[in-house]
């Protein structure tokens, strides 16, 4: 698997789909005031068989996901642990 963090108030943003862990392993972070996430198009995290993704913001991060979110879809398994929403 790959890991991507953002960190240090960097922003990423894009305006096609981010695909985390379709297939295989991803891991996303995005950590720390000021680092950012802004994404659309129908991204998926955790997607086909073998799908696995982790995606972790903390510390002060934001994310913003401008369309609807697939998780765990088309032969992957989902779960989710705490979230909270701003």
């Amino acid at each position: 698997g790959r890991t991507f963090t953002i960190q240090s108030g960097a922003d990423l943003t894009t305006t096609t789909s981010l695909d985390i862990g379709s297939s295989s392993a991803g891991t996303l972070v995005v950590h720390g005031s000021g680092s950012t996430l802004t994404t659309a198009t129908s991204p998926f995290w955790g997607a086909n068989a073998g799908g696995n993704a982790s995606v972790t913001i903390r510390n002060g991060a934001a994310a913003t996901v401008d369309s609807s979110l697939q998780v765990g879809i088309s032969g992957s398994t989902a779960t989710r642990g705490p979230a909270s929403r701003a």
